[in-house]
């Protein structure tokens, strides 16, 4: 049971989720609400396109997350996550001796446990799913 000094006052506390790439660095107090801004500013209609045009500003919350990287970083970064996105897209169709069909997805990518009090290491690793049988 909780003592009376442990109970929180009613509003919002903003955190990363956990796994996330954003940490301890980055001000999720700052972010959190320009995120919420932005999404009841433009609603269902928010690109993310939008977003990263308000964060060019160097005053928005979001400018030190989005542009953290010289263009040359940013660029192999998005290769990261394009190669990770691929790598998560493709399933195969295994036709068994039985004549029946299984689809599975050949892999999925996750990130490398951190240690403990270390920044998230942006290193994923491609995981199997199950030994795909050769056909």
């Amino acid at each position: 049971m909780k003592k009376t000094d442990d109970v929180k006052s009613p509003g919002r506390v903003y955190s990363w989720v956990p796994g996330s790439r954003f940490g301890r660095d980055d001000d999720v107090s700052r972010i959190g609400p320009e995120v919420e801004r932005l999404i009841k500013k433009h609603g269902q209609k928010l690109a993310i396109e939008e977003a990263v045009r308000e964060a060019e500003n160097p005053s928005s919350p979001l400018h030190s997350v989005i542009f953290r990287e010289d263009d040359t970083t940013a660029a192999y970064e998005h290769r990261l996550d394009l190669a990770r996105h691929l790598f998560r897209s493709v399933q195969v169709t295994i036709i068994t001796p039985e004549r029946k069909e299984v689809t599975i997805r050949v892999a999925v990518t996750r990130e490398r446990p951190k240690p403990a009090g270390q920044a998230l290491l942006h290193d994923h690793r491609v995981c199997p799913l199950r030994s795909i049988p050769e056909g």
